[in-house]
């Protein structure tokens, strides 16, 4: 489970996108484990969309996020009871076209978008964190109102373990690029 609050412990915890308005679905499960990074400086404020953490939070991970439906773990144990801010960046290219999505909406550029839940497949685009089963129910269950920088956050507390990351997306073939979750304690 998730609770938002920041702080020092975070758990197990697993992140999915969700994407489409397409048919075509049944992404192959592959877990990677994603590479850990430094402290950094310039990652989104959570709860802030355009601006860095203050300078008390300290990036835990860097987790590229692949459109292809593949799932990433961080490299870093979140944890027990400690509250993380996690930062969602990037769009990538969806439906083989240049419609453009985001980690928790799709269609963005596009004249029926911003949208976030794809009502033909019955799912929830976005990210999810440890929700194994793509659908219409994920956690963080919204990042929040559509921002046009791309840029979401949100708490979790940790369970001891590492975080998973999954795009939900109903086809994965014509996706192009990836996107970018940092974790901050």
């Amino acid at each position: 489970m998730y609770s938002l609050r920041v702080g020092r412990n975070v758990a197990f915890a697993c992140v999915v996108i969700a994407a489409c308005g397409r048919v075509g679905f049944g992404p192959e499960e592959r877990v990677v484990d994603a590479p850990r990074e430094g402290v950094g400086d310039d990652a989104a404020t959570p709860g802030d969309a355009a601006g860095p953490p203050d300078a008390a939070h300290v990036l835990v991970d860097t987790i590229t996020v692949p459109t292809d439906g593949s799932t990433v773990r961080s490299k870093a144990m979140l944890e027990a009871g400690v509250s993380y801010i996690v930062v969602a960046t990037g769009t990538f290219v969806f439906a083989g076209s240049n419609e453009l999505a985001d980690s928790e909406y799709f269609s963005i550029n596009g004249s029926a978008g911003p949208k976030d839940i794809d009502t033909s497949n019955s799912l929830d685009f976005g990210v999810a964190i440890d929700t194994p089963n793509i659908g219409l129910t994920k956690t963080p269950a919204h990042w929040g109102a559509y921002n046009a920088d791309s840029i979401y956050s949100t708490e979790l507390v940790g369970s001891g373990a590492k975080i998973s990351v999954t795009l939900f997306d109903c086809c994965y073939s014509d996706n192009v690029g990836t996107l970018q979750l940092q974790i901050f304690e």
